[in-house]
C-alpha cells in the first residue's frame, strides 16, 4: 500500500524473487562494466516491496519472467538518505529496465497540527526518497536505455482531503518530479511516468477509514476501485508504450 508505511504481512522475498546475490538469470558485463541481465531477461527495481502495491508488482514480475530487485524501509534501506541510497545502488550493481517507486507514508495531521518533525518525516518518506533514488540511478548509470521509471502518486495530489496536507503536497511534488525527469533524462532514452490511483480498498480498510465511511464512498462511486494488481499490471504495460513519457 503506497499510502501507508507498513511492514505487516511481509513475505519471504529471498525465496520467491531474485536477489542480486542469488541471481538465477544469466549475467554479462556491459561496456561500462556494469552488471546487466542476459538480453532475454528484463530487470525491475521495486521500492515499497512490503506494501500491497509493491508485493503485487513483485508477483507480476515473477509471472512475466522479469528479474526483480526489491527494497523497502523494513528491509533496511531509507531511500531519503542519499548516501545510503547511493551505496546500495552501487553495491547491487544492476542496470534496470523498469523502476517502480511504490513506497510512501501517510500521517494524518491538519495544517494546524503539523510540526517540523512530522512535516519532514512525510516529505522524506514520499518526495525526498523519490528524488534521491532518481538522481542516484542516473549518477550511477543504473538505468538502461529505453528504460522507464514509474512513480506512484495519489488522487490527493489534486483532490486533497483535510488532515492530509503534507501527504498531498508531497504527492504533488512527485508529479512535478515525473515531468522534470522525463525532460532531463529523455536524451538518454529513459522515460518517466506517474500513476495516480484513486480510492483503493486495501489503502482504506482498517487504516484511516471506518467501514461506514468506505460504504458511503462506494455508494457514490460508479466504477470499481482499482486493486494493487491493477496498478502493477499498468506499471508493466506502460513499459511497452515507448511513445509515452512525462
Amino acid at each position: 500500500n503506497n499510502d501507508v508505511d507498513t511492514a505487516s504481512g511481509d513475505i519471504d522475498i529471498s525465496t520467491s524473487f531474485t536477489w542480486p546475490t542469488l541471481a538465477s538469470t544469466v549475467f554479462a558485463q556491459t561496456d561500462t562494466g556494469k552488471v546487466a541481465d542476459d538480453e532475454h531477461c528484463l530487470t525491475v527495481l521495486v521500492t515499497g516491496a512490503t506494501g500491497n502495491i509493491g508485493k503485487a508488482c513483485m508477483k507480476r514480475s515473477k509471472g512475466l519472467g522479469w528479474s526483480c530487485v526489491p527494497t523497502s524501509r523494513s528491509m533496511g534501506l531509507d531511500l531519503s538518505d542519499w548516501g545510503a541510497t547511493r551505496g546500495w545502488i552501487a553495491k547491487v550493481d544492476r542496470v534496470y529496465d523498469l523502476v517502480i517507486m511504490a513506497h510512501g507514508k501517510q500521517i494524518p495531521a491538519t495544517l494546524e497540527e503539523l510540526d517540523e518533525d512530522l512535516w519532514y518525516e512525510v516529505m522524506a518518506a514520499n518526495l525526498d526518497s523519490c528524488a534521491a533514488l532518481t538522481t542516484v540511478l542516473f549518477q550511477e548509470d543504473s538505468m538502461a536505455g529505453g528504460g522507464l521509471i514509474v512513480y506512484i502518486s495519489s488522487i490527493q495530489a489534486t483532490q486533497p482531503r483535510a488532515g492530509r496536507g503534507a501527504y498531498a503536497i508531497a504527492k504533488a511534488g512527485i508529479e512535478a518530479l515525473t515531468r522534470i525527469a522525463a525532460v532531463e533524462f529523455g536524451e538518454y532514452g529513459v522515460r518517466a511516468l506517474c500513476i495516480r490511483p484513486g480510492q483503493m480498498t486495501e489503502s482504506m480498510q482498517g487504516i484511516h477509514f471506518t467501514d461506514e465511511q468506505i460504504s458511503a464512498i462506494r455508494d457514490r462511486t460508479i466504477l470499481e476501485w482499482p486493486s494493487p494488481e491493477d496498478v502493477a499490471k499498468l506499471c508493466f504495460d506502460l513499459y511497452h508504450q515507448p511513445s509515452m513519457t512525462g
